[in-house]
């Protein structure tokens, strides 16, 4: 009996090492956990900004240090797994750094709060130049795609605004996705919204923003909707209905679209209340009118008005400011991309 119980102790450490495989520049934290990276990464006053996001939030911004590898970790039973499905790096500069934090301060974290959070962050969101995935399409072509957000990692996301030239698509009828570098008050709206949008409707999926029952007064979710231009008369016509549709950022921030609601069965009481909270998110108060006039639609008016009431009373977040971003939205001081080159000519000199 002996010699199993010292058996079982022996294979207890040795799966321990094996968890451990390649983590030999492991950093233990203040409470003891293990880090892959040694925090603080500098002295520097965005260094004190990161170490106040991380007490409030517990979330590490990493700036340093990055590989590819880092971008494709992934776990197995016995240690660690990597792919090689995305790439990128680290900041190139303390001013890139600047930048970085100073955005994830005054563009994210200033319209969330730990309860609204609690759920949904990773431990490591990586401040990342040059994060991109290799693509195929049909399997057979190659192209590039740059990952303004990424939020598929096991223990990470990454937000990347820059990078260098990305390698051209293996044919030239297919284009690569390019890197978004926010330049307008737009643009810093745009990725802000696509960043909030998300981090918002994991937290209610996940249960740490609630859904009040008083939102639900009025809809109908039982009923079919439609959704034709013909349909526009109808009383089942799916704004009429408020059912709004939901603002979605594309494959980089740069291009936002609304999702339709399908016609049939309506959306159900989580998707619509996403919908609304989400769209406040993205859309300024000028934008919402502008999409879904008042006097046309005066139901989708009243439930937007109830849901950021709610979120101003229950959670203390101002989704009319959290769509219009700061005021001084350029304090990033990112460089303005350079234009793209003039395609060629095909014609020449021929003089047509």
């Amino acid at each position: 009996m002996k010699k199993l119980y010292k058996l079982g102790i022996l294979l207890s450490a040795v799966g321990i090492l094996a968890s451990c495989y390649q983590e030999d520049d492991l950093t233990p934290s203040e409470n003891g956990m293990i880090l892959r990276y040694e925090m603080p990464q500098g002295n520097n006053a965005w260094d004190e900004d990161i170490a106040q996001i991380y007490e409030e939030y517990g979330v590490y911004l990493v700036y340093k240090g990055l590989k590819d590898a880092d971008f494709n970790r992934s776990w197995s039973g016995s240690g660690t797994v990597f792919s090689a499905a995305l790439y990128g790096g680290s900041l190139q500069d303390d001013e890139m750094a600047k930048g970085y934090v100073t955005f994830m301060k005054d563009h994210i974290f200033a319209y969330l709060t730990p309860t609204i959070t609690g759920k949904t962050l990773p431990l490591y969101w990586y401040l990342s130049y040059g994060c991109h995935r290799k693509a195929s399409l049909a399997g057979i072509f190659e192209y590039y795609q740059a990952q303004d957000f990424y939020n598929e990692g096991l223990d990470f996301w990454t937000v990347c605004m820059a990078g260098d030239e990305l390698p051209p698509p293996s044919h030239p009828a297919i284009s690569n996705e390019d890197y978004f570098t926010p330049v307008t008050q737009q643009d810093y709206r745009n990725l802000k919204g696509k960043i909030l949008a998300y981090i918002y409707e994991q937290a209610v999926k996940k249960g740490s923003l609630q859904i009040p029952e008083a939102f639900n007064t009025g809809f109908d979710h039982m009923t079919d909707i439609t959704t034709g231009y013909a349909d526009e008369e109808d009383p089942n016509y799916y704004l009429t209905r408020g059912y709004i549709g939901k603002v979605n950022g594309g494959g980089n921030a740069g291009s936002i679209s609304i999702f339709d609601v399908q016609g049939g069965l309506p959306p159900t009481v989580e998707e619509t209340f996403i919908s609304y909270l989400t769209t406040s998110l993205w859309y300024t108060k000028e934008q919402i009118e502008e999409a879904y006039p008042t006097e046309k639609y005066p139901f989708i008016k009243e439930k937007f008005n109830f849901v950021q009431q709610y979120m101003k009373d229950s959670y203390g977040i101002d989704l009319h400011e959290a769509a219009e971003g700061p005021t001084d939205w350029n304090s990033c001081n990112f460089p303005e991309p350079e234009p793209e080159p003039e395609p060629d000519d095909p014609w020449g000199d021929w003089g047509w």
